[in-house]
């Protein structure tokens, strides 16, 4: 009947009349259910008959149905939105252009209600897919963007929902905005303001909110619609680098492998994307391939990140392995899906973080090996080096990078390179620091394992340079450096150091270096610290590595003798000092390990000098404190930054019966 009133004009001025009434008493009533579907049917009515609408009574109509979809005062159910939805587009196919000036103008509205309205209902529309709608979507894409910076967090989330609307549709239309840098910029937005903890409750949990949605539009993206490939790729390779978009990096994985099974992943190259873009992306150099390989092994190898987090690197690592070196392909294709393997609980060989991170840095020293590309591998370092200088001290991922650069750096060949990194970090590290102090360690003994002479000459010329002066005339200056608590420490770390590296060294290198240069410089090192706990610790600790690595050697091997009576001579001054009344300490035991261990070197001691040695040890075993006391030492300050560093389970190395049973009569001796 509707259609057939509008075919007239004398009819038709009537219905606009009644039509209008019927708006204004939409405006009043609480329920509009009724109102809304009589709205819908003379709307479908209208489009039939393809009548002009006169611009007041379109205005009345739109600002009607828009104003109860905006209103928040009033809730509408999912059907009653539905049909409110449905009369905007119907009104966007009598009177399209009209329509989208009129949702547009509603984008800068004051009221975040109306604005969150307008942005809900250009989404409906971009998803429709009216071809009117095809060619207007890039005008309103580019009237949405001008919204990006507003901080209202529904706003906010409004245009995250127009973007997921609009990309599914048509991403092509997405070109005059860089639709996808929002997303991430939005998932770094709220990282930001929940790491700066001033937010309520509430305000975190819409953040966090906020961060899902952005992950999920990411990750359920079609590939298979209009432009998206080109929208895609390579531009989100620029997202796997910076640390403040980690958490994306499973919907950028899953993306990327979606790619690379459509064998999209070669259609363009980084260098295409426009160069302001790339630099303000990264506001420094240009995305490398070693670049990318150090992210991806830190998130790796990073004991926080999380199972699927890791997964999701070492997935990037595989379908990117044409980006990162064309000699890994094949290596990766088989390794990778191993390590993946673990993340996912099927190898039950690698239940601890410390053992996936061995066989993380293996595979690394694996790929490096296969690459045999000497530049490329400089390169990788010299890229480690640059995030191991800028990461927070105590962090899990400074840890790996520690003993990822070393690997790196014992698969470098040149010799200058190699000892210009290490003095780089072994100036930089504050061995004052636990943290720093073992990460120093583990990077020289990583970069050891392949490089020992290169490592140890540069620790003999380290040494040196903190040593010296010591006992001649240099400035006041250079002293107070040498005498701070910094130095100190670095010089403790650096016994400890020499003593890993021992137990590293092959049976060859030992033989070569040990008396002469690990042992050197251990004693010189000592001999210019303070003498305090972490020093006595470091020294006490080293002897017994060196020790126990050289008697991996062999029987027929002997040790200086006249070192080992030095070494025994520390050792035993120690003993007596802590015996005659030093406070109670955990230095005594740590002692009788180390001379467990060097009093097996080759020339075997006297029987006199064993027995006055066994009474010694006797003596402090029996007075040593108990576990109790001992747990009050280690919660002292100093002690436990050390503690940390060298406290080796007592149980475990210290075995009674390894004494000769005449020290039975030292013993009864002592009971009388």
């Amino acid at each position: 009947m509707m259609a057939v009133l509008l075919q007239e004009e004398l009819h038709r001025e009537h219905v606009w009349e009644q039509l209008l009434w019927l708006v204004r008493l939409y405006q009043k009533v609480q329920d509009t259910c009724r109102g809304t579907k009589s709205l819908s049917i003379f709307l479908e009515a209208l489009e039939g008959v393809q009548s002009v609408i006169p611009k007041d009574k379109f205005l009345a109509i739109t600002s009607a149905v828009f104003y109860q979809l905006s209103d928040d005062t009033k809730e509408h159910s999912e059907a009653d939105r539905a049909e409110l939805t449905h009369c905007i587009l119907l009104q966007a196919r009598i009177c399209p252009e009209e329509t989208v000036l009129f949702l547009q103008s509603q984008l800068g509205a004051d009221r975040e209600a109306g604005c969150v309205a307008a942005l809900g209902l250009l989404g409906a529309l971009a998803r429709s897919d009216e071809p009117v709608m095809s060619e207007k979507l890039p005008q309103v894409v580019e009237a949405v963007q001008c919204l990006c910076s507003d901080p209202r967090t529904q706003v906010r989330r409004a245009i995250l929902h127009f973007i997921e609307d609009v990309l599914s549709a048509n991403a092509r239309s997405c070109s005059a905005w860089d639709v996808v840098g929002h997303i991430f910029s939005e998932f770094s937005r709220s990282t930001g303001r929940r790491a700066a903890g001033d937010l309520s409750a509430q305000e975190a949990r819409e953040e966090g909110a906020l961060q899902e949605l952005c992950m999920d539009i990411l990750g359920s993206l079609d590939l298979s619609v209009r432009g998206m490939t080109k929208l895609l790729w390579p531009r989100l390779l620029l997202y796997v680098v910076p640390a403040q978009y980690t958490g994306m990096l499973i919907p950028v994985s899953r993306c990327v492998q979606a790619l690379a099974e459509r064998g999209d992943l070669m259609v363009r190259e980084v260098e295409e994307l426009d160069a302001h873009f790339l630099s303000s992306m990264f506001q420094g150099p240009l995305l490398t391939p070693q670049t990318l390989l150090a992210r991806l092994l830190v998130v790796a190898g990073s004991p926080f990140a999380g199972s699927e987090l890791q997964a999701a690197a070492l997935l990037l690592m595989q379908n990117l392995h044409s980006r990162i070196h064309r000699a890994v392909g094949a290596m990766w294709a088989a390794e990778i899906p191993l390590l993946l393997q673990c993340l996912q609980g099927k190898d039950e060989s690698f239940p601890d973080s410390a053992e996936w991170e061995q066989r993380l840095l293996k595979f690394l020293r694996a790929s490096l090996d296969t690459m045999e590309d000497e530049a490329w591998t400089r390169g990788l370092s010299c890229e480690l080096s640059r995030w191991l200088s800028s990461s927070p001290s105590g962090s899990g991922e400074k840890s790996f990078l520690y003993k990822a650069l070393g690997t790196v750096l014992g698969a470098c060949k040149e010799v200058l390179h190699v000892q210009e990194k290490l003095l780089q970090h072994l100036e930089e590290a504050n061995a004052e620091e636990p943290s720093e102090a073992q990460g120093m360690i583990s990077f020289l003994s990583h970069a050891a394992e392949s490089s020992f002479h290169t490592v140890l000459d540069t620790l003999t010329m380290f040494a040196s340079r903190l040593c010296k002066g010591q006992k001649g005339r240099i400035s006041r200056r250079k002293k107070m450096e040498l005498d701070s608590r910094r130095a100190h420490a670095t010089r403790s770390a650096l016994i400890l150091a020499h003593g890993s590296l021992a137990l590293r060294a092959s049976k060859e290198q030992l033989l070569a270096r040990l008396e002469g240069d690990i042992v050197g410089n251990i004693l010189l090192l000592y001999s210019c610290s303070c003498r305090d706990l972490q020093n006595t610790l470091a020294l006490v600790q080293s002897i017994t590595d060196f020790s126990s690595a050289f008697q991996a050697v062999g029987d027929s091997v002997c040790f200086n003798p006249s070192l080992k009576g030095k070494l025994l001579e520390i050792l035993t001054d120690l003993l007596k000092k802590y015996y005659l009344g030093t406070p109670v300490s955990p230095v005594p035991l740590k002692v009788v390990l180390a001379l467990e261990q060097l009093s097996k070197l080759k020339p075997s001691l006297g029987t006199k000098d064993m027995c006055d040695m066994l009474s010694l040890c006797c003596k402090n075993v029996v007075l040593h404190p108990s576990a109790e006391m001992m747990l009050k030492i280690k919660k002292s300050q100093q002690a436990a930054q050390y503690l940390q560093v060298t406290c080796r389970d007592f149980h475990s190395h210290l075995s009674v019966g390894a004494l000769p049973q005449h020290t039975q009569p030292v013993l009864w001796q002592q009971h009388r």
